[in-house]
């Protein structure tokens, strides 16, 4: 916004007046040493703050300051489909959050925002300042603790009368580093469940970590079933030493099963894991691939998008 007067055009810069005919602003800026906003504006190390009526710490090609109180880095610029000159700077970061480690959302925000990911992927890389990258790396290993890196698919068969016993195998894909295994498992539940079943289920894990051995050992599971739909939860616990000592991993699965209803919980015992090959391994993907493509698509796509944001997290 442009004003004129007596003193000539003046610029409105949301805190100060900037003259353009001077290339300064009319004002001081408002801050003083240890208390400003963001860059090294009133910085008593940095000769070129010293000047408190200064554009943008005398830098205007390479700095910004759009509210009059900040000195902030232009990380990247471009031109919309009308020609309009579009730049994005690090201090746009303040007009949505602030740089604190819990303040993870509007990170979240702007990692899915192609103009704002652009312009933090710039300050990682170096062009923006250093604060706001490690901002981001501290929020985006939060988030990527939230999603789940590893997929595991399982088929189960079992018996309960009050007391039921149970047996199966499962798959399991690590997001993290493409390791693929099988795990047999066993259980015995507390069931109302009276007649045999199957089932046959697929869902994701969380807390894997970079080895799929931590998937062994024992889970407190509960199973769900309603008709020929079926569903579990399992996370690690010490068994029956200590069934609600819970840590990760932690599964959830949802799938079908032979028709019925019913609900049950117990604990499920996981051997350690027999490696049949990694996401990585071209000849392993052509296998996967021909034994069944829709799987291979599913499991392959989410690893890709995994590895993409969280890379091996």
């Amino acid at each position: 916004m442009r004003f004129e007067g007596f003193q000539g055009s003046l610029d409105y810069a949301d805190q100060r007046y900037y003259a353009s005919a001077y290339g300064r602003f009319n004002t001081p800026d408002p801050y003083v040493a240890g208390g400003a906003a963001k860059g090294s504006v009133n910085n008593p190390s940095d000769p070129g703050s010293w000047n408190r009526y200064a554009y943008a710490l005398g830098d205007p090609i390479n700095r910004n300051d759009r509210h009059g109180t900040d000195s902030c880095v232009v990380v990247s610029q471009g031109w919309d489909s009308n020609g309009n000159i579009l730049f994005y700077d690090d201090c746009q970061f303040d007009d949505y959050w602030d740089y604190s480690p819990a303040n993870v959302s509007g990170a979240m925000f702007c990692w899915f925002d192609p103009a704002c990911h652009a312009n933090a992927q710039q300050a990682q890389a170096g062009g923006g300042d250093a604060a706001l990258s490690q901002f981001m790396t501290n929020a985006m290993s939060k988030a990527c603790d939230g999603l789940p890196d590893g997929v595991v698919m399982a088929a189960s068969v079992g018996a309960a009368a009050g007391i039921g016993f149970g047996f199966g195998g499962e798959v399991v894909f690590n997001m993290n580093t493409g390791q693929v295994s099988v795990f047999g498992q066993y259980n015995f539940t507390a069931s109302g469940i009276s007649s045999p079943s199957a089932s046959a289920q697929a869902g994701f894990i969380w807390g894997l970590g970079q080895s799929n051995s931590s998937y062994s050992g024992p889970f407190t599971s509960i199973n769900l079933g309603a008709g020929i739909i079926a569903a579990a939860a399992a996370t690690t616990s010490q068994g029956w030493t200590n069934p609600f000592n819970f840590s990760n991993p932690t599964s959830v699965t949802g799938g079908v099963q032979t028709p019925g209803a019913g609900f049950s919980y117990g604990i499920s015992q996981y051997s350690n894991p027999i490696d049949i090959g990694n996401l990585n391994n071209s000849l392993f993907d052509a296998a996967f691939s021909a034994l069944n493509n829709s799987i291979y698509t599913a499991v392959t796509t989410y690893y890709s998008l995994y590895q993409g944001l969280c890379g091996s997290h």
